[in-house]
C-alpha cells in the first residue's frame, strides 16, 4: 500500500514564496496551508496552484496554536506529515525518498535541513499522537502510547530560503510569554537571552542568561548563552572574561566557546592567549547544531590567529593564517587582504635587507 504524505504549513503574507512552494510540494498527496490573515493575496494564489487553504485566526498570536490548528486540518488517512514553512524548499526527489523509507507504524522521521549549514531535524511525524508546544521556537511533542518509533531519512534534503526583510520583532514578546509560562525551561531561557542579544538589550541578556545558567540544559545552549553574556558585559563595561571562560568550561570540545575567549583576549591585546584559543579551534572538529557559527570556522579563528601571531613577532605564520582566512572570502575580506599585502611587503623588505647585509659582509 502506498504511503500517503501530507505537507502542512502556516502562512502570513508569503506571496513571494507561493509559486516555489507549490512546485516544491507537488510530490505530496496533500498540501494544507492554514493562513493566519494574509492581506497580500497569498490565499488566492495558493488555491489557484492547487493548494488547499484554510483561513484561521490565532489571537493573541502564538506559533504552537497555529501549527496545532494546521495539523488538525490534515486528512485522517495521511500516513506521514511534513511540517514545512513556505520559505523552505524540499529537493526534487524528497517525497520519493520519504515513501521509500517510511514504514507503516513509524511515528517520526529525521530529514536534513540546510540553513547555511546542514543538520538533521525531526520534521516528519505520523498523523496521530503529536501536538505542538511553546509560543515560538515551537517543537512537536509525542503523547501517543509507548515510545515513539523513529526512521532515518536524512538523505532527504530541505533548503531554507528565507525572506530576510521580514521583521522578527514579535519574537521578544512571544519569548517573554514562553518564559512566563515555562519559568524552569532552559531552552526557552536560551532563546530569550539570544533574542535580547539580537536587539542589543544588554542588561536583559545578562538577566536572562543568569536564569538560564541556573537550570539544567543542553551544554551547547549553555555555552552559547555565556558568549552572549560575555558580549553584553563587554558592551556594558563590565568583566566579560568570566562569561567567555565559563562557556569554555561548559563546552571545551567545540570551537564557538573558544572564539569567545579569543575575542576577549584580542580586545585586551593578550596575544598569546588569543593565539592559543584560535589554535584550539583550528584543531577541533566542526560542530553541527543551531548554535553553530560557520564564520568562526571558515575565517574568524584564522584571522585572529594571524593578528595574534603578527603581534607576537611570528610574521611568516601570521601571513599563512591570513591567507587561509582569505580563502573564505568573508565580509571582512578587504581588511584581511590589506593585512596580507602589508605583511608581504614587510617580509619582502626584511628579506631584501638581510640579503644586502650578507653581500656587504662578504
Amino acid at each position: 500500500m502506498s504511503i500517503k504524505i501530507a505537507v502542512y504549513s502556516i502562512a502570513l503574507n508569503e506571496i513571494k514564496h507561493v509559486e516555489r512552494y507549490a512546485a516544491a510540494t507537488a510530490g505530496a498527496d496533500y498540501v494544507i496551508v492554514a493562513d493566519t490573515g494574509s492581506t497580500d493575496g497569498t490565499q488566492e494564489a495558493l488555491r489557484k496552484l492547487g493548494v488547499t487553504v484554510y483561513d484561521i485566526s490565532v489571537n493573541p498570536w502564538r506559533f504552537d496554536m497555529a501549527r496545532n490548528a494546521a495539523l488538525s486540518l490534515v486528512p485522517k488517512d495521511a500516513d506521514v506529515c511534513l511540517v514545512l514553512d513556505l520559505d523552505e524548499v524540499p529537493e526534487p526527489k524528497f517525497f520519493d525518498k520519504v515513501r521509500k523509507r517510511w514504514t507503516k507504524g513509524s511515528d517520526f522521521g529525521w530529514i536534513t535541513i540546510d540553513t547555511g549549514s546542514k543538520s538533521a531535524r525531526d520534521r516528519l511525524h505520523g498523523r496521530n499522537g503529536w501536538h505542538w508546544k511553546y509560543p515560538c521556537h515551537e517543537i512537536q511533542l509525542w503523547y501517543g502510547q509507548g515510545e515513539a518509533k523513529q526512521v532515518d531519512i536524512t538523505n532527504a534534503l530541505i533548503t531554507h530560503m528565507p525572506d530576510n526583510s521580514k521583521s522578527r520583532g514579535q519574537y521578544i514578546s512571544l519569548l517573554e510569554m514562553a518564559v512566563k509560562e515555562f519559568p524552569d525551561d532552559a531552552r526557552m531561557w536560551t532563546y530569550m537571552a539570544r533574542e535580547y542579544y539580537y536587539h542589543n538589550r544588554w542588561e536583559d541578556v545578562l538577566a536572562a542568561g543568569k536564569r538560564r545558567l541556573e537550570l539544567d540544559g543542553w551544554d551547547v545552549e549553555g555555552a552559547a548563552t555565556c558568549r552572549w553574556m560575555g558580549e553584553a558585559a563587554h558592551q556594558l563595561g563590565q568583566d566579560a572574561t568570566q562569561w567567555f571562560e565559563k562557556g569554555v568550561e561548559i563546552l571545551p570540545t567545540q570551537g564557538e566557546p573558544w572564539h569567545g575567549v579569543a575575542i576577549d583576549a584580542y580586545r585586551k591585546q593578550q596575544w598569546q592567549k588569543c593565539l592559543d584559543a584560535c589554535l584550539t579551534i583550528i584543531d577541533l572538529p566542526r560542530s553541527a547544531h543551531y548554535c553553530y557559527e560557520a564564520p568562526v570556522w571558515d575565517w574568524k579563528a584564522l584571522d585572529l590567529a594571524g593578528v595574534s601571531a603578527y603581534n607576537l613577532g611570528h610574521k611568516h605564520e601570521a601571513l599563512t593564517f591570513a591567507k587561509e582566512a582569505a580563502k573564505a572570502n568573508g565580509p571582512e575580506q578587504e581588511r584581511i587582504l590589506r593585512n596580507i599585502h602589508f605583511m608581504e611587503q614587510e617580509l619582502h623588505v626584511a628579506s631584501t635587507r638581510k640579503q644586502g647585509n650578507q653581500v656587504g659582509n662578504g
